[in-house]
């Protein structure tokens, strides 16, 4: 609904711990690298289960052995205005360019 009227939102591709067992949060994990690979980003949201901690605490850096960057939420919150920005930028430039 935000997107729908124009304000900025995220949401989350991938919840770690639904089930707070070590196999599936390493399968959700996993799952999260490979959107971030195809998209170029991707949220995870997990709770603070000491299975889900111990493994993040463990996992995490490897990320960015990998290449990955880890961000906040507000960082991709400017990301996403600033794109929002940029295309009304446009639509703008369109219009004035077909007199519309």
């Amino acid at each position: 609904i935000a997107q729908k009227h124009g304000v900025p939102s995220l949401h989350r591709h991938v919840f770690l711990d639904h089930f707070p067992e070590t196999k599936h949060i390493e399968m959700q994990f996993k799952r999260l690298r490979s959107i971030a690979n195809k998209y170029g980003q991707a949220i995870g949201i997990a709770h603070p289960y000491p299975q889900t901690l111990s493994y993040l605490k463990s996992n995490l850096p490897k990320l960015e052995e990998a290449g990955f960057k880890l961000v906040t939420l507000s960082e991709l919150m400017q990301d996403q205005k600033l794109a929002i920005a940029m295309a009304k930028s446009k639509e703008q430039e369109k219009a004035q360019m077909t007199g519309n």
